[in-house]
């Protein structure tokens, strides 16, 4: 008996019996040809548009080119389960690396035998075509049919909103109940449009409005929300989460759709506005019409983009550091107008924008700019050779709202993954700075250490959370001898960390809260700490 490996996948988690059905056929077919199955990779509920997220197929890749696997083929159901790519060439590239490594793919339910024979170079040719083929026409009838929801004013996709709730209603126009976060319809002819929240929710929605036509800036509204412990799912309020609530005319009751296009796994791209599709009191509104209109003309007033030019932007930056005699992205976000990231996004940098105005921002400021460019190329790295250790167990993904990479381990547990840049206090300690990102503050997280030159990793902790820091409390300064680094796991070696978190996750490793205090206990001292939280 051959041993042989086996892939299968099946595009959406309600074909139950899709994968069972192909192990089935796969079975029969390596009885009958002398294979004996003593590997599989699956890829459950995941499109063959493209191999980004097909953890199974790029695993099996992996092996088979970097590996000395323990089979001789690989067997899959037919073509279309190895991929739909739109790109016919890039399934027979990943063909081709599997027979060159002298391990051929059998497809079990196909009419032809894939001998590298003429007649089935044209059958696969012609085969592979017909499965991007489907896609395409596929796509075109979702599009269509979502495209005539929307008309109807239906919600067709996405997270109704902070405020809002998804609400399934029959093909006749009965109500039937509001649908929880990532719950999905029973029916498919059943329909989904919105309905305001919970009362508490839809009071702090109008009370976001309130305060910003009272002057707040959405930094501002986002800081006094998370003060209050006002909850956003499971993350934090910060600037873009205040800006979704002020911009989105869904909370006025319109349905606007189709603003944006990824067709086929593309990059996702803004359409004109006269694709749009726009349905006007759709949903019972939960702010009023004037409410809405006053703050969208004072969005527009604020907002950098649609309101300065680049001289605008200057003059405004000239002007503030007359008046100041220096500038600091904390000084440009107390001014009104501008906020320090507009300008770095408008620019390049913030170091450009000043470089404009002939302001020779100290030396330790471009320093720590470098750096922190630096620090962000060598987490990116970290986070990379990670996702190749441990390709099964970690997927690379983001918190909502959030641009920063995060790791999902197991499809269960977000991983935050930080970076410390080293320098000298003013007193001459040597010592890291640690800048946190509040939205990953109760995440397990591993903290890389850079050297003295900030261009390498020094160490490697991994901290169950970093809870020990102060609500609100964005930076903490380690010293060499920081009493907090005892709570950590070090992590000598990468391929320490699967197992590093199993021993974090544990229950005698983890932290709970009495009377105001976070206590942690070190999993290597058996040590507890408290601190005022």
């Amino acid at each position: 008996m051959i041993p042989a490996a086996q892939y299968v996948r099946m595009s959406t988690d309600d074909q139950q019996f899709s994968i069972a059905n192909q192990q089935a056929a796969i079975e029969q077919y390596a009885n009958k040809h002398g294979f004996t199955i003593v590997a599989t990779y699956s890829d459950p509920g995941k499109s063959g548009l493209a191999l980004q997220h097909r953890q199974g197929l790029r695993a099996l890749l992996s092996d088979v080119t970097s590996e000395s696997p323990k089979y001789q083929a690989i067997l899959v159901y037919d073509i279309s389960r190895w991929g739909r790519f739109q790109d016919v060439d890039e399934a027979a590239h990943y063909e081709f690396l599997c027979r060159q490594a002298g391990i051929p793919v059998y497809y079990c339910a196909e009419p032809f035998t894939n001998d590298g024979t003429l007649p089935s170079a044209i059958a696969k040719a012609m085969k592979r075509t017909m499965a991007a083929e489907y896609s395409r026409e596929l796509s075109v009838k979702v599009l269509t049919g979502k495209i005539r929801l929307a008309n109807l004013g239906f919600w067709v996709c996405g997270r109704a909103g902070y405020g809002l709730r998804r609400m399934m209603i029959s093909a006749d126009g009965k109500r039937k109940h509001v649908m929880q976060q990532g719950e999905q319809k029973y029916l498919h002819i059943d329909r989904t449009i919105l309905v305001p929240g919970p009362r508490k929710e839809v009071r702090w929605v109008r009370r976001i409005y309130e305060m910003y036509m009272e002057g707040m800036t959405a930094n501002k509204i986002a800081q006094y929300l998370n003060q209050k412990r006002v909850r956003l799912l499971s993350n934090g309020w910060d600037y873009s989460a205040v800006l979704r609530v002020l911009r989105n005319p869904k909370y006025v009751g319109c349905n606007i759709w189709n603003k944006t296009s990824g067709k086929l796994g593309s990059r996702r791209i803004p359409l004109p506005r006269q694709f749009w599709i726009i349905k006007p009191n759709a949903f019972p509104p939960i702010i009023d019409q004037h409410i809405f209109d006053r703050v969208q003309r004072l969005l527009a007033r604020r907002t950098v983009q649609h309101r300065y030019s680049d001289r605008e932007l200057v003059g405004k930056l000239e002007r503030l550091l007359r008046r100041k005699g220096r500038l600091t992205s904390r000084i440009i976000n107390g001014a009104p107008g501008a906020h320090a990231l507009d300008y770095a996004r408008h620019f390049g940098s913030l170091l450009a924008a000043y470089n404009l105005v002939g302001y020779d921002a100290p030396d330790r400021s471009r320093a720590l700019s470098e750096g922190w460019k630096r620090s962000r190329a060598i987490r990116m790295q970290l986070i990379g050779k990670l996702l190749s250790l441990f390709p099964h167990n970690l997927v690379k993904t983001r918190v909502p709202g959030k641009l920063r990479d995060v790791l999902l381990m197991d499809k269960t547990t977000l991983v935050s993954v930080v970076t410390c840049q080293w320098y000298r206090t003013r007193r001459s300690r040597p010592s890291w700075l640690l800048k946190l990102v509040d939205t990953e503050r109760r995440l397990p997280v591993i903290v890389a250490f850079l050297n003295d030159k900030n261009d390498d990793i020094d160490k490697m902790y991994l901290f169950p959370n970093l809870n020990f820091m102060a609500e609100g409390q964005l930076h903490y300064y380690f010293g060499a001898d920081d009493p907090f680094l005892s709570f950590g796991t070090v992590l000598s070696d990468l391929r320490q960390f699967y197992a590093a978190m199993s021993e974090t996750l544990s229950p005698d490793s983890a932290e709970f809260y009495s009377n105001s205090r976070l206590v942690l206990k070190s999993p290597q001292s058996g040590k507890h700490l408290r601190v005022d939280v």
